[in-house]
């Protein structure tokens, strides 16, 4: 059994075959397919206060190295 791998975008519910790859599967009586979903990273900061602050980071001076935390 010969296997392909390559990645798609899905358009409207299909996929796909490149170009590159439809010569090797022409004359096949039957394919097996795997389809391997990749997740949409998900944004947490999108609103509210979290959101106001990661657009404007607040400096802060003279903060404490965790080496200088763990000596006190």
């Amino acid at each position: 059994m010969q296997s392909i791998e390559f990645k798609v975008t899905v358009k409207d519910g299909i996929i796909k075959i490149p170009e590159a790859y439809q010569n090797d599967i022409i004359d096949a009586e039957t394919v097996k397919v795997v389809v391997v979903k990749k997740e949409k990273k998900k944004r947490i900061v999108d609103t509210g206060f979290l959101a106001e602050l990661a657009s404007n980071p607040v400096k802060v001076e003279n903060l404490l190295t965790s080496e200088e935390a763990n000596e006190r």
